[in-house]
């Protein structure tokens, strides 16, 4: 991966960081376990059979897993926006987000579109990059600024005398 690229892995990662995702993830999980066991000791509190009470949980657990990919899934569209944003800011050229994920998809695979994944898929991805740098070039500014050449100091370091 070339530094444009690594800019927008890092933007992305920084935006979950920014948006406190993990924090969100592990309040809305917590929520969604308490809703569970509820709704668990309610079917268990059914009259019918145990076969219709087992079809009912994992209806539950189903619903539950798909509701918490497709917020994960929102996450991850948000973090890829802000990839591309806090790489153009930082003066990366945002082209290396689409080269990243071009990157990505061919090291793992196209991906799908499945209700219980937590990633969208590459595709998917590549579209959203592509709409928030065409978001920048219409705002006036070129999406391909480059990074300028970093500063040398004056000497090299040297390692300290024990």
């Amino acid at each position: 991966m070339d530094a444009d690229e690594m800019a927008y892995v890092l933007g992305h990662e920084v935006g979950h960081i920014n948006r406190k995702d993990v924090i969100k993830m592990v309040r809305n999980s917590s929520q969604f376990q308490v809703l569970q066991e509820l709704v668990f000791r309610g079917i268990g509190a059914i009259r019918t059979t145990s076969e219709i009470k087992y079809a009912l949980a994992q209806l539950v657990s189903f619903t539950v897993q798909a509701v918490q990919a497709g917020y994960s899934r929102d996450c991850e569209r948000a973090a890829d926006r802000l990839g591309v944003r806090f790489s153009h800011k930082a003066n990366y050229d945002c082209h290396g987000a689409i080269r990243a994920v071009d990157y990505f998809q061919s090291a793992t695979g196209a991906g799908s579109n499945c209700i219980l994944c937590d990633h969208p898929s590459w595709p998917e991805r590549r579209r959203i990059i592509q709409q928030e740098i065409d978001g920048i070039g219409s705002q006036g500014q070129s999406p391909t600024r480059q990074c300028p050449e970093p500063v040398r100091a004056a000497s090299p370091c040297r390692p300290r005398k024990p």
